[in-house]
């Protein structure tokens, strides 16, 4: 029996959220048309490894926004979930996305002795 594959992608929070994340990096025009090609292109190339299941980083609503957005009743935002998630699930025509997240503390990370001074890291040192 051939052991599963697993792809794994991380990308950055591509709407900017201020959410106190310990890097957020500041993505440009994501909607804009030049943007949107490259995420097409990225979404193309996920395509190529033939998903059948997808996982995104998120707690509710997802498979609710999903089939509005496949029944077109759902505009994409800026939101790295709908922008490769949901067309990459659209593409390999997968009927439900699961959700997983990632909320406990840090601890001892190299980064919270360089960032534990701040305030909007105090969730997370």
């Amino acid at each position: 029996m051939a052991k599963p594959a697993i792809l794994l992608l991380g990308t950055a929070h591509l709407e900017n959220p201020d959410n106190g994340v310990l890097l957020n990096p500041v993505t440009d025009g994501i909607l804009s048309p030049k943007r949107q090609a490259e995420i097409i292109e990225v979404a193309k190339s996920l395509k190529k490894f033939q998903p059948t299941q997808i996982a995104v980083e998120v707690l509710k609503r997802l498979n609710k926004e999903y089939r509005s957005y496949l029944n077109g009743n759902f505009q994409l935002t800026a939101n790295e979930i709908h922008q490769i998630g949901f067309r990459l699930a659209e593409d390999m025509k997968i009927e439900r996305l699961h959700a997983s997240d990632w909320n406990e503390k840090l601890g001892k990370h190299p980064r919270c002795g360089i960032l534990g001074g701040e305030k909007r890291f105090a969730d997370f040192c």
